[in-house]
């Protein structure tokens, strides 16, 4: 199901807004040297996982996998955040289908030198933006490490509650669920 919606004159609204500091796209293989990087750091190991993305080979064969085939089949994936005033890419944001969740999730990772200073809160105050009002979600949940403080605090600051703790699927490692629902939705 695509679930991209025309703008009011007939072009399919595919990313979140830009904001203040960042604008956003779709990632593209151009992108797997950046991936590469920031899937190494130590932060997004900790918290998101490994994902054996160890050369550019493979961090392309990951963005056609997991982000070019979402783009395709979902109609939304993950998107690549960069600074306006210079083009640096600083990290992604984006909405997910996960195996064994009812509703998708929203994620996020930025390189650990524009961490602090609010560039992720941006980025996914757009993106839960952009999943209501483009793609018409009304419920999200937000997947967490247990001990990803500062990621638990972004989240409740942009609307999400804690749901309940739970294994994820695919590695049983534990995990906090948030979840968010949009204003006056009861579903």
């Amino acid at each position: 199901m695509d679930y991209r919606r025309q703008d009011t004159v007939g072009r399919m609204i595919k990313v979140p807004d830009n904001t203040e500091r960042l604008a956003f796209r779709e990632a593209c293989l151009d992108d797997a040297a950046f991936y590469l990087k920031l899937m190494n750091e130590p932060g997004y190991l900790a918290y998101i996982g490994n994902k054996d993305i160890t050369d550019v080979g493979k961090a392309a064969a990951y963005i056609e996998i997991n982000q070019l085939q979402s783009y395709r089949v979902n109609g939304f994936g993950s998107y690549v955040a960069q600074r306006k005033s210079d083009g640096q890419l600083l990290g992604f944001s984006g909405i997910y289908r996960r195996d064994g969740f009812d509703v998708p999730d929203i994620g996020y990772a930025f390189l650990s030198g524009y961490h602090g200073k609010g560039y992720a809160r941006e980025a996914a105050t757009s993106t839960l933006a952009h999943a209501e009002h483009n793609l018409g979600f009304k419920e999200l949940c937000a997947i967490v490490s247990p001990d990803n403080d500062r990621s638990i605090k972004l989240l409740k600051a942009i609307g999400f509650s804690w749901s309940h703790s739970r294994t994820y699927p695919a590695t049983n490692d534990p995990i906090e669920v948030f979840s968010w629902k949009a204003l006056g939705y009861s579903g």
